[in-house]
């Protein structure tokens, strides 16, 4: 329906940051604007509509420079018009009008998007690490946890019960679990803030932990660099546990200085 009424089209206004923006690329060859027209070919509805404005705005206009129909074109993903009124519509391939704008002298946005695809490949490949760092009995209770990072951003409460629950019958050993839990803890981005939501599946359970328990594995693995990681990482958030000054005051100054502490 919408290349129906985008076929009288000659001449095409590129806008930036969605239809209201300020304008980036004009085109007139009839030849461009097909071959825009069929890079916008969509695949069906998504019967929802993206929160933002868009990344682009294309405004095809007729040869009484009549506006036939303004389409916002979203992370390269869907398309938004006003024709449709069931939701955004999905792409067959967004890449295909990026390549299109590079063609006309407009390659940036090409560019934006290959920078994108890199940081999400790079994410996922971070997340699949620290899902391959959880201890096996709670590598399920890991996804589950990694999904939520994908969804509403809220790990399930009842998580940090069931991981409780099988790390303390899987390592009865407090220091054993307790070194388990800050490896678990280091891996991934390591942030100390602004990491992905599923990486702080660990911290309920480090911050009930006794430091003098956090210490004494320290200072039983002095070479394992990723529970030092995960010490690092635990002890260098500022709301990491409830009596955390107190709790530094504690710690030998040694370890203070080589996990940088001081």
């Amino acid at each position: 329906m919408l290349d129906e009424v985008l076929r009288p089209a000659v001449r095409v206004r590129v806008t930036d940051r969605g239809p209201s923006g300020p304008l980036v690329l004009e085109v007139t060859d009839a030849a461009a604007i097909g071959r825009l027209r069929a890079a916008l070919t969509t695949t069906g509805s998504t019967g929802a509509y993206c929160a933002c404005h868009g990344d682009l705005g294309f405004d095809f206009l007729d040869a009484d420079d009549r506006s036939l129909a303004v389409v916002g074109f979203h992370h390269a993903v869907t398309l938004r018009w006003s024709g449709w009124e069931d939701g955004d519509a999905r792409l067959r391939d967004g890449r295909a009008v990026l390549h299109w704008l590079a063609d006309q002298g407009l390659p940036e946005p090409l560019a934006q998007e290959e920078r994108r695809r890199h940081e999400r490949s790079e994410a996922q490949r971070v997340e699949q690490s620290w899902i391959a760092a959880a201890p096996p009995v709670v590598r399920d209770l890991a996804e589950v946890a990694a999904n939520a990072s994908h969804t509403n951003g809220v790990i399930p409460p009842d998580l940090y019960d069931r991981l409780r629950e099988r790390l303390t019958a899987a390592f009865p050993g407090p220091l054993e679990r307790t070194g388990v839990l800050l490896a678990w803890y280091g891996a991934g981005t390591g942030r100390l803030s602004g990491y992905p939501v599923h990486e702080a599946a660990p911290a309920p359970l480090l911050a009930e932990t006794p430091i003098a328990r956090i210490v004494e594995t320290l200072l039983t693995h002095p070479d394992d660099d990723a529970i030092a990681a995960g010490a690092i990482r635990h002890l260098r958030h500022w709301k990491s546990r409830p009596h955390l000054k107190r709790d530094l005051a504690t710690i030998p100054e040694a370890l203070r200085a080589r996990l940088n502490l001081s």
